[in-house]
This record gives C-alpha cells, structure tokens and sequence, in this order.
C-alpha cells in the first residue's frame, strides 16, 4: 500500500511543473477584445477578466491608424481589424521609442511588444492600451 501511494505522488510531482507551461499560453487581441467588450458581456465579467490579464505582457500586431507625441513620448493609434474599431483605432500603444514611431506611415502594419495597462468601453468597441512598449 505504501509502494502505491509513493508511485501516485511521485507521478503528481512529475505533472505538476507542466500545468503552468500549459496555463500561460499567449493572450491574442480578439480573446482580450471579446472579455471586455460590454455588447457581449457584462460590465462585472469585464472587470473581473480585466484583472487577471492586467500588467501581463502581449506581442501584438496592428494597422497604424495615427502616430502623436512628443520628444520622449509617443501615442500611437491603430487597429486590428478582426474586431470593431473606435473612430479607426482599438489599440492605444504608448512607447518611448521616438524614432521608430516616427517612421510608421498610416496604415502600415506592425509588430509591438508591451504592457496591457487599460481598457475602456466605447460605443460600439473596446480600446485597449498598451504602455512601455517596443516596436518590433
């Protein structure tokens, strides 16, 4: 009896470091875009979905919509189009990289990598906000 038990702890303890693996799959968009829209859920699952993704790490791609800022700080505006826009944009990308952003041309794609740090309903979509983020 006590040989059995061994062995199931034993075997417990060899799945045990998987599951974590398998739990942090990558957050996509559309999966972030669909939690917080309030046309198909409510304001309650939102929050909640909300704050298990917040200050988690996404690479995402978008669509320039607009580029504005200053000497150290840039706002850029753009879409993914797989989902419902707010006045063209539902991603707000905030990054310190001057350079690069001044580069992108509207409705160029690219690739960011960065912080998910707010959300905000709109009419007919969600915007999403990603700060600290790098221009690939």
């Amino acid at each position: 009896m006590k040989k059995i038990a061994l062995s199931i702890i034993v075997g417990m303890l060899a799945i045990t470091p998987l599951a974590p693996a398998v739990a942090q799959k990558a957050l996509g968009f559309a999966e972030l875009f669909d939690h917080v829209d309030l046309r198909k859920n409510t304001k309650l699952h939102a929050q909640e979905f909300w704050k298990s993704v917040k200050d988690t790490e996404v690479t995402w791609s978008g669509e320039v919509v607009d580029v504005e800022g200053g000497s150290s700080k840039v706002k850029i505006r753009a879409a993914d189009k797989s989902r419902p826009t707010y006045k063209g944009y539902n991603i707000v990308i905030i990054t310190h990289d001057v350079s690069k952003a001044a580069d992108l041309k509207k409705g160029q794609r690219f690739r960011f990598k960065g912080i998910l740090t707010g959300y905000d309903s709109k009419d007919a979509a969600a915007v999403i906000e990603v700060k600290e983020a790098q221009i690939l």
